[in-house]
């Protein structure tokens, strides 16, 4: 049987100046490439906000369309009025024209549906709600359908008696 090689000391503190020499090697190239990285960060700044805008500070809020037919619909006062069905957006002028509430009913029979115009919805998505700036009574009287009867919700005419029974300016005549 052979026995094992036996490490001489100097032996053992070559290969530990080695090893330390390896490993300051590596930091210094780690902090290299850490130098380059961050000069290039730099170097291409802040993105460029979109023609026609000012840059921010923050970030703006973006919501899933899906996310907000899980929020709840609540009155200022707390009460729920039911939920979104459908968010009606309006092509020509690229924003969203109106919220279809649902309310009423039991177990989804006998709901109304109940076009709203999407100016009067704030979102509370710490809260996931929707908070609708209209009374509830209001809403109860307001013109409805029935969700398998969507009337044309595109016309202009339709659009305005919508509006005014609601207070608010039609959509289409603010600016943006």
């Amino acid at each position: 049987m052979r026995k094992p090689a036996q490490l001489n000391p100097k032996s053992v503190h070559l290969f530990e100046e080695a090893t330390m020499r390896h490993r300051h090697m590596f930091a210094a190239l780690l902090a290299i490439w850490g130098v380059l990285l961050a000069s290039e960060a730099f170097a291409q700044g802040a993105p460029t906000p979109a023609p026609g805008t000012s840059p921010s500070l923050h970030d703006t809020v973006l919501l899933r369309s899906k996310t907000l037919f899980d929020y709840r619909v609540k009155s200022p006062q707390g009460e729920d009025l039911g939920r979104i069905e459908e968010v009606m957006i309006d092509m020509e002028v690229g924003r969203v024209a109106y919220a279809v509430l649902s309310f009423g009913g039991f177990l989804g029979l006998g709901n109304k549906w109940v076009p709203v115009p999407w100016d009067a919805v704030a979102l509370r998505p710490a809260e996931k709600v929707l908070l609708l700036t209209i009374d509830k009574d209001k809403l109860q009287k307001a013109p409805n359908f029935e969700g398998t009867t969507l009337p044309e919700l595109a016309n202009r005419q339709w659009g305005a008696v919508i509006h005014t029974y609601y207070g608010y300016p039609p959509y289409w005549e603010k600016r943006q």
